[in-house]
C-alpha cells in the first residue's frame, strides 16, 4: 500500500500536543514507537512530547504492509515564575517575571479581566483587596506557560479615640485610644513619644495650634495616621461687682 504523511516532521513545544496524520490507500493503519504499538487501526495520532521522538506509521492493505517515519521534535517551553506580594491598603507593588521573552498576556484572575497594554515583563498593580494575577508568557519557539502570584492586601489601622477632645485654656488633657493592640507613637509639635496607647497633651496658648499627629501600626506592619484637633474649653470669667469696707 502507499502511504502519503499528511503532516510532515513537526516541531511542537513540549508537553502540548503534536498531530500526525497519514494518507493513502491502505484498508488500516497502526502507528508504533521503539517498536511498541501506541495506536491501532487509526489514521490520525495525537502523541503528547516531551523529548525528540520518531514515530512510524504501518499501512496494510491486501495482506501487504509497508511503514514510513515521521519526527517530531519537542522545543522547551519558557521559564515563567512570579513570586507573591503582600502589601498595605494603598499601597502598589511591581509584579515581574521572566524578561527574555517575546511577549507577555497579563490578566486579572479575582476580577476576570484582561489587563491592556501589559505585553512586558512587569506589572505595576494597586489593588484593594487581595488579588491573583495571572501571566503567560511566550518565547523564541512560540511556546507558552503560565504563572499565577497573589498579592495579599492587609488592612491599615483604624485610630478610633476613646474619650472626648477638649480641655481647658493651658491646661492637660489625656487622649487615649481603643484598640490597645495596635502600636501608637506621638507627633507632639516635634516631640515624639513612641508605643504608647494614650498620650497626656498640654494646651498651648494658641487655640489653632492645639493638634498633633498619631501614628498607628498593626502587627502586619501598615501604618496609618490621624490629625487630632484639641478644642478649648474657655476659663469662666470672674468679674467683682463692688467693693465691701468693713470695720
Amino acid at each position: 500500500p502507499i502511504i502519503t504523511m499528511i503532516t510532515a516532521d513537526e516541531t511542537v513545544c513540549k508537553m502540548s500536543y503534536a498531530t500526525l496524520v497519514a494518507g493513502g490507500d491502505a484498508d488500516s493503519y497502526y502507528w508504533t514507537y521503539q517498536g511498541s504499538i501506541i495506536s491501532d487501526n487509526n489514521r490520525l495520532y495525537r502523541p503528547i512530547r516531551r523529548d525528540n521522538n520518531k514515530f512510524t506509521v504501518h499501512a496494510i492493505k491486501d495482506g501487504c504492509e509497508s511503514d514510513t517515519t515521521i519526527n517530531v521534535r519537542g522545543v522547551l517551553l519558557p521559564s515563567v515564575k512570579m513570586q507573591d506580594e503582600v502589601i498595605c491598603y494603598g499601597d502598589s507593588v511591581e509584579l515581574r517575571t521572566n524578561e527574555s521573552l517575546i511577549s507577555y498576556q497579563w490578566d486579572n484572575i479575582t476580577t476576570q479581566s484582561s489587563i491592556n497594554s501589559a505585553d512586558s515583563y512587569a506589572l505595576m498593580v494597586k489593588p484593594k483587596i487581595t488579588t491573583q494575577y495571572r501571566v503567560i508568557g511566550e518565547n523564541e519557539n512560540h511556546c507558552k506557560d503560565t504563572a499565577i502570584a497573589t498579592v495579599t492586601v492587609n488592612p491599615l489601622p483604624q485610630i478610633v479615640l476613646s474619650n472626648d477632645k477638649s480641655a481647658c485654656e493651658e491646661g492637660t488633657v489625656e487622649i487615649s485610644t481603643v484598640d490597645e493592640s495596635l502600636v501608637y507613637s506621638w507627633d507632639d509639635h516635634g516631640a515624639s513619644y513612641e508605643s504608647t496607647f494614650f498620650h497626656e497633651y498640654t494646651m498651648v496658648k494658641y487655640p489653632e495650634e492645639n493638634k498633633f499627629v498619631i501614628y498607628a501600626k498593626t502587627t502586619d506592619g501598615c501604618v496609618d495616621s490621624s490629625i487630632v484637633s484639641i478644642s478649648t474649653k474657655p476659663k469662666p470669667s470672674l468679674n467683682i461687682l463692688f467693693d465691701s469696707a468693713v470695720c
